[in-house]
């Protein structure tokens, strides 16, 4: 079967009343498959894969020391003690699936921000006394304050 929304098609079609035959047509099936799925009732379970390269105790007990003093450790690292000192076999994505479980997690500091008034820029000092001076932009020059058409004018009359 294709997929489960095909066998619900199917299943509601066939108790409109289509006929097995016109059902396989409809859907491109051989009209064996057509009716097992209908005999069956419900789409196929299937089990969960078991992993390939599981954690042994030895294994967790080290992940769980490391983690413990340091929860920011890089995967990367701590793959290639597992590889070299314990014998894990999997591989690094293998690894990193089974690993993100396990991290502890870290909570993260929320920003600290504030408002500003549209055109009012903040400068620091630069000697960590923070922000100490709010002014206000400056015009800009009468320049610019005009629009272009009347710039390429003064332009082209050479001013």
């Amino acid at each position: 079967m294709e997929s489960e929304e095909v066998g619900m098609d199917l299943h509601a079609l066939h108790r409109h009343g289509w006929s097995i035959s016109a059902l396989a047509r409809k859907f491109h099936l051989n009209r064996r498959t057509a009716r097992r799925e209908l005999a069956a009732g419900a789409p196929p379970g299937y089990p969960p894969r078991a992993l390939r390269y599981p954690f042994t105790p030895a294994q967790l007990a080290h992940i769980d020391r490391r983690l413990a003093v340091c929860p920011a450790l890089r995967a990367t690292d701590l793959h290639h003690e597992l590889g070299s000192e314990y014998g894990y076999a999997g591989s690094y994505t293998t690894f990193r699936r089974q690993l993100a479980p396990l991290r502890p997690v870290i909570p993260v500091e929320p920003e600290v921000r504030f408002e500003i008034a549209p055109g009012v820029s903040a400068l620091g000092t630069g000697n960590g006394a923070g922000l100490l001076g709010l002014y206000a932009r400056p015009p800009p020059p009468a320049w610019r304050q005009r629009g272009r058409a009347d710039r390429i004018d003064a332009t082209l009359r050479g001013q």
